[in-house]
């Protein structure tokens, strides 16, 4: 909440005339010689009364609380945030009006060097029961108490699905269809993937988000795991990882797999989906305000499409048609509960491997990368195979101290057999060694010219033989240059010959259209506390959606203006008197009886239509001499139907015999000509609090 110095220097920077129509329509007829300081004094004295803010409050209804809770939950927006939040349901000019008309009635105001909106600090406290609300925004409904099935996309799963791939990566036809032994050993051994009906689309959604994440790359209808991606995967918190990869499944095609675009939906699924109260239900509309806000300035949108992703990853459910609650499990998938004890794998005698759902991903990719899949459940198992630890030892996924590893994952010793297989594995593994390289071979008469060389020694990675040295390939320059300085002048070209080593293409066969894209990785590497950052902005607390936390009192707006109008009635005031007060009553300006005056009425035109030409071109021309005057103008269109905008005017030009008025349209600034004989109306807008 900002402070009412703020507000008294926003009332100073008013043009004069501004600032004396509000002292004239709140504290009635003005006496000379005017002091700005005192006046404002006065008027907050006056806004101080518990009368006045019990009638200003009366008169908020529905419209004005859901756009004075926009105005406190996106943290003071300028106009053009406020637009982008509630652009589906009004036009910039409705909203413009709005916005002025809630300035008028001293709601809120507008800072005249940062455009930013306020509540007004005066009104507040009075406001925040009830206006401020964000069940204005999106209101909810208690839901049904039904037990909610877990999310079924987690580490868990990843691990196993990675496990699968290094054993059976041939999963799909060149037409997408899944193999036959696919599909018999993915329904097997994944059955989640395939309840509820969904006939391999889990698995289809699955294998899409991963490669959205960069974590599976596709190439002419072959998958292939990218292991450096799934280690810096492993890196993130949980929280992280989840958000991340929720993010690339509600995404969707259109959001491509660009992993900044992922990372921000990620940040803003962060901020949304753990701060939902599972008790409440929501509809799509009440929703995608909620992204709305916690989204911020990031550019990011929730899309229907993108809710029914999470509906279908079970991270929203469908409580009743058309109305969402967010799971009940979402924060036990991603903050796993601290009292748990158990020790995160179970590593048996018979080499099979149990693994506790919560393992930590990285921990959890190497049991699954040196055993094989029998069954992924809730407890999904694992068995020790030679050749499944052969690939994970060729891909880096057999560390160094790999049996003291698994001893902290089981939180006792291993097996004594267990420990004897795995340490037979090593040996025999790191018995044979492949090394990529330049051969060097120097005859007996030459070697010491090698051997005794300063400038070649960084560059001799490894001596095989007598002399017999391995260089690398990337540094050939630079060894070329110390053979030539340690005296061998003529450097051989490097004998190659052909291998028959198998493209990747032809080790892994067919892929799903559904997996084929041009460019599969993502973009920019996975950063750490995605999930802090602006974009993260969680303006409530749970209790805000509860029906009892914050009760909305009985509207009276249209009653006590009934009853003002008819008082009106009875005053005896002119015609343009009358119809001046009886204006500014329907727009909520005039809350009291004492507010009914002769000093009210307007000395100048706001509006001009039809054949009034010359009306026009006054209203423009005012417009124009007014700071931060704007021009609601009415064209008609070919069609017949009028074409309303808002212009800010820049200038008005004659050429010929036509007059055209220059501006730029709001919002978006773009440059505009109209001539003004086509012009069939235009009203001239001031927000009383409005600047440049």
């Amino acid at each position: 909440m900002t402070d009412i110095d703020t507000w008294k220097s926003a009332l100073l920077r008013l043009p004069d005339d501004a600032f004396f129509d509000i002292m004239r329509n709140y504290l009635g007829e003005l006496k000379t010689p005017f002091n700005k300081h005192h006046l404002i004094r006065r008027l907050e004295a006056f806004l101080r009364k518990e009368e006045t803010q019990r009638r200003i409050s009366e008169l908020i209804d529905e419209t004005d609380a859901s756009l004075l809770s926009a105005i406190h939950h996106l943290n003071e927006p300028r106009q053009q945030r406020l637009f982008d939040f509630f652009q589906e349901e009004q036009s910039y000019l409705e909203l413009h009006q709005s916005v002025l008309n809630m300035e008028d009635r001293l709601l809120i105001f507008r800072d005249p060097e940062s455009g930013r909106l306020y509540i007004n600090p005066l009104l507040h406290g009075a406001l925040a029961g009830t206006a401020l609300s964000i069940g204005h925004l999106a209101p909810s409904a208690a839901a049904s108490a039904k037990a909610h099935p877990l999310p079924w996309m987690h580490d868990a799963l990843l691990v196993a699905f990675f496990s699968f791939l290094g054993e059976l990566p041939d999963l799909f036809k060149a037409d997408g269809e899944l193999r036959k032994r696919a599909l018999r050993e993915l329904s097997e051994r994944f059955p989640a993937l395939f309840m509820n009906g969904s006939h391999g689309g889990r698995l289809y959604l699955l294998a899409d988000t991963l490669r959205r994440c960069g974590l599976l790359e596709t190439d002419g209808g072959s998958v292939r795991v990218v292991h450096e991606t799934w280690r810096s995967f492993a890196a993130l918190s949980r929280p992280e990882r989840h958000m991340f990869l929720w993010a690339a499944a509600a995404i969707g095609e259109k959001g491509g797999n660009d992993a900044r675009q992922i990372q921000v939906l990620a940040r803003a699924l962060g901020a949304l989906l753990p701060h939902l109260p599972p008790g409440r239900r929501f509809s799509m509309e009440a929703l995608l305000r909620l992204f709305r806000i916690v989204a911020g300035d990031s550019g990011v949108a929730l899309t229907e499409e993108s809710v029914s992703a999470l509906v279908s990853l079970d991270l929203m459910i469908e409580d009743r048609p058309g109305a969402y609650t967010v799971n009940q499990h979402v924060n036990e998938i991603t903050y796993p509960a601290a009292e748990r004890h158990e020790a995160a794998a179970v590593i048996h005698a018979n080499s099979e491997i149990t693994l506790r759902p919560w393992t930590p991903l990285d921990d959890g990719l190497v049991v699954g990368t040196i055993s094989t899949l029998v069954k992924f459940d809730l407890y999904p198992h694992y068995e020790l195979k030679k050749s499944a630890f052969a690939r994970a030892a060729r891909t880096g996924w057999v560390p160094e101290n790999l049996l003291a590893r698994l001893e902290q994952l089981s939180a006792k010793p291993l097996p004594q057999n267990i420990a004897f297989t795995l340490s037979t594995w090593l040996g025999e593994y790191t018995s044979v060694t492949l090394t990529e390289g330049v051969v060097l071979t120097a005859d007996e008469s030459r070697r010491h010219l090698i051997e005794h060389s300063s400038e070649l020694q960084p560059f001799i990675h490894r001596t095989l033989a007598p002399g017999i040295y391995l260089l690398s390939p990337h540094e050939r320059d630079r060894w070329e240059k110390a053979l030539e300085a340690a005296g061998i002048e003529m450097v051989p070209e490097i004998q190659s010959f052909e291998t028959k080593r198998p493209k990747a293409a032809d080790r892994v066969q067919g892929a799903t259209p559904r997996l084929v894209a041009a460019s599969s990785r993502t973009s920019a590497p996975f950063e750490r506390d995605l999930l802090h950052g602006a974009a993260l902005n969680v303006p409530w607390e749970e209790h805000d959606f509860n029906d009892d936390a914050k009760p909305l009192p009985a509207r009276r707006s249209k009653t006590i203006q009934m009853q003002l109008l008819e008082e009106l009635a009875e005053r005896g005031f002119g015609p343009e008197q009358h119809q001046e007060i009886a204006l500014r009553i329907r727009h909520k300006l005039v809350f009291s009886t004492a507010q009914m005056h002769a000093g009210l009425s307007r000395k100048e035109r706001t509006e001009a239509k039809g054949l009034d030409y010359l009306g026009k071109v006054r209203l423009i021309e005012q417009a124009l001499q007014s700071k931060g005057s704007y021009l609601e103008v009415v064209e008609r269109a070919a069609d017949g139907e009028p074409h309303r905008r808002l212009v800010r005017p820049d200038s008005l030009e004659k050429s010929g015999t036509n007059l055209i008025l220059f501006g730029r349209i709001l919002p978006g600034d773009e440059h505009v000509q109209i001539l003004v004989h086509k012009i069939g109306l235009v009203r001239k807008l001031r927000g009383t609090l409005i600047s440049q």
